[in-house]
């Protein structure tokens, strides 16, 4: 029996992070959404506490979210304590800084560094 690999896509701002191809397909399904789904978590003004964003309890676990500005964000869960986040520019996923505080809990957002899109 053939296993299923994935395309795995490292991070521009941490390239030891890597994202699954379908992962980054989800994320960018969830930008592209006029509304909060699911997943989303309140607005946050580029914060939330993580426990606040029930999705992003596990690996693998994404949400749209709230940046600074106002402007919509996904974040994935890509590790024990390593996110990625994407905003959505001319139609192509640019990559934001998030970074949680373990011993607050809290994610942060940062939207002013710009990553280049994921290759497909």
């Amino acid at each position: 029996m053939k296993e299923m690999q994935a395309l795995w896509v490292p991070s521009i701002l941490h390239p030891e992070r890597r994202v699954a191809q379908p992962t980054l397909t989800a994320l960018l399904r969830l930008l592209r959404l006029n509304r909060t789904e699911e997943s989303g978590v309140p607005p946050s003004a580029g914060s939330c506490a993580l426990q606040n964003a029930p999705t992003l309890g596990t690996v693998g676990g994404i949400a749209r979210m709230e940046g600074p500005g106002g402007e919509a964000v996904v974040v994935a869960r890509v590790g024990r304590a390593s996110f990625v986040g994407y905003r959505l520019t001319d139609d192509r996923l640019d990559e934001v800084e998030v970074e949680l505080d373990e011993l607050t809990g809290q994610l942060s957002i940062d939207t002013a560094l710009d990553g280049e899109p994921p290759r497909s």
